[in-house]
């Protein structure tokens, strides 16, 4: 990839060019910048929120149905290539976020395989349910149906930032909202570049994107016009959206850090399957993600086994830049990350 990747926003089916930008660095090779991200102002993004709201009515008009065809065409074409070394998307994901190739292109992979699972809950969404009285309790019948918010926005993190969005953003759209994508502040390239293909594919204000700083992105929250906000991210971050979401009393859902354990029991199979499994929890994206195991509890007649198994597998480990193929652990992806970790 070339260091000339440059991104825009996307606001109302149309590219926008800011006057700031951001340089968004390589972790693995200091002082290299992999591109730059359009940095958005406050006007910037209240204007992403009015043309979703525009969209809206138009979008949630339709039949669920029929806005699952408009979303079958809208996620081809992602991953950007069947083959992970040819992705240019998975290469790019590579350089801004510090993880191997091979992630790179699953994080899209992932995106396109929920997305799919999404849609075939088309028909589910514009279907009423009835529940039945309980024998024995009130005789009443109370009917269950589905309608859209209006304008949702996502906020994604920079450890696995396409695959995230698949937990939110099809479903989202299914139901008829428009939505507001935020990338991760640093490594927004990847993320932007594939949310605006889709978006691109779909009508205009249907599904936005913006980067940019923090500082700059009150509106996503606190917007009276913005329905919903979905954010990934860590504890602090989950406290300061919804403090904020507080104030307008905007729904909230937080998908936040963890302090995981993984037990391991007397009984315990460990063949080299599980403790290629129990490897990967742990280190996986070099242990950058919310449910990796962060502790390990072992009964005592097994700690042997599982310390040899875990270190034979670290000694196997190839630390180094993420596109090279021979890489099996890249860098952590900021000084930030590698000083919390340092702190633990």
């Amino acid at each position: 990839m070339s260091s000339s990747v440059t991104t825009a926003l996307y606001i109302g089916g149309e590219e926008r060019k800011t006057s700031e930008t951001m340089a968004i660095a390589d972790p693995a090779k200091p002082g290299v910048v992999v591109g730059h991200a359009a940095s958005a102002t406050t006007k910037d993004v209240d204007d992403a929120v009015a043309a979703a709201k525009a969209a809206y009515p138009a979008w949630s008009a339709l039949t669920p149905q029929q806005r699952a065809e408009h979303m079958k065409a809208a996620i081809e074409g992602v991953p950007d290539s069947p083959n992970p070394f040819a992705s240019e998307d998975g290469a790019l994901l590579s350089q801004e976020n510090g993880k191997v190739r091979l992630e790179g292109w699953v994080d899209a992979l992932v995106l396109q395989i929920r997305w799919n699972l999404a849609l075939m809950h088309a028909d589910e969404v514009g279907e009423a349910k009835v529940l039945k009285p309980v024998p024995g309790h009130i005789p009443t019948e109370t009917t269950v149906s589905y309608q859209a918010l209006g304008v949702v926005s996502i906020i994604v993190p920079f450890n696995w930032p396409i695959a995230i969005l698949g937990a939110a953003l099809p479903h989202a759209l299914l139901a008829g909202n428009t939505v507001i994508v935020k990338p991760p502040l640093t490594a927004p390239l990847a993320t932007a570049r594939v949310v605006q293909r889709i978006a691109e594919k779909l009508p205009p204000g249907v599904l936005n994107v913006v980067t940019g700083h923090d500082a700059n992105m009150a509106a996503l929250i606190q917007n009276n016009d913005v329905a919903k906000v979905c954010f990934t991210g860590s504890v602090g971050g989950g406290k300061k959206m919804m403090e904020m979401a507080s104030q307008s009393l905007t729904r909230v859902t937080l998908e936040l850090g963890g302090n995981d354990a993984a037990v391991i029991l007397e009984d315990a199979i460990l063949d080299d399957t599980h403790l290629d499994r129990l490897f990967a929890a742990i280190y996986d994206t070099t242990g950058q993600i919310c449910m990796n195991a962060k502790r390990i509890y072992v009964h005592r007649s097994r700690m042997d086994e599982v310390v040899k198994g875990l270190a034979d597998r670290l000694s196997k480990t190839k630390l180094g830049y993420g596109l090279d193929q021979d890489t099996t652990m890249g860098p952590l992806h900021s000084p930030m990350q590698k000083k919390f970790v340092e702190e633990l």
